[in-house]
């Protein structure tokens, strides 16, 4: 179980293993120099462990970042932070090898602006990360192959603007579920229901499908292989 309460938190898994990466911590929003970001990564045994443990540390104290997990690699990108009087999203990409404690190690970036409060989804292959907002709701969607190192590549468009958004997948599909949208990136937003999916392996624009039974926005979201 978590040490300390976690908000807008990142996570990764190999199946044995979780870890809890960039996050907000009210209880250390003291905490100089990072105010509550955190770059230090938890980790977890599910079938053994009853409270979380040191697992080194991200490049970048963060929240609302986005992750995907391509075993044996985890993935933390993006995200924010408010330290020392500036804030301002990042871009930075990290990676790491679940099954093995240490520090991560610094993978490229997100390809403009730096974001939040997007979706991750992928496969083993390939990590997608769709929408967020960077000053302003974002629908590209753009992806990194997960066995190398480099910056992202813009790869085709959400059908709106989208952030507070969540991501599920499974080898072949992913799904970018919910969350707030507009049809321009500085249009009126409001809590959406809608589903968008594309093929992982190709770098065509989402479809827009079918719905939520609830509108909702800044959800979790799990899928089989």
């Amino acid at each position: 179980m978590p040490d300390t309460a976690y908000n807008c938190a990142s996570a990764v898994s190999n199946g044995t293993r979780g870890l809890v990466g960039h996050r907000y911590e009210p209880d250390n929003s003291d905490d100089s120099p990072y105010y509550g970001y955190r770059r230090d990564i938890r980790y977890l045994t599910f079938a053994s462990s009853t409270s979380t443990s040191s697992f080194g540390n991200l490049t970048n104290a963060v929240a609302d970042s986005g992750s995907h997990e391509g075993d044996p690699r985890g993935i933390f990108t993006g995200g924010y932070a408010h330290q020392g009087g500036s804030s301002g999203s990042h871009k930075n990409i990290d990676y790491l090898t679940i099954a093995s404690t240490g520090n991560a190690s610094d993978f490229g970036d997100l390809n403009g602006n730096g974001r939040q409060s997007f979706a991750g989804c992928g496969s083993t292959i390939r990590a997608w990360f769709c929408g967020g907002w960077t000053g302003a709701r974002m629908n590209d969607m753009q992806y990194i192959t997960v066995a190398s190192t480099g910056n992202g590549t813009d790869a085709g468009d959400l059908t709106d603007w989208r952030n507070a958004t969540m991501g599920a997948s499974d080898n072949e599909k992913a799904e970018i579920v919910g969350g707030y949208a507009a049809s321009t990136s500085g249009g009126s937003a409001s809590r959406v229901s809608s589903i968008h999916y594309f093929t992982i392996s190709s770098t065509n624009n989402a479809t827009s499908s079918y719905n939520l039974t609830a509108i909702n926005d800044q959800m979790e979201c799990a899928a089989g292989t």
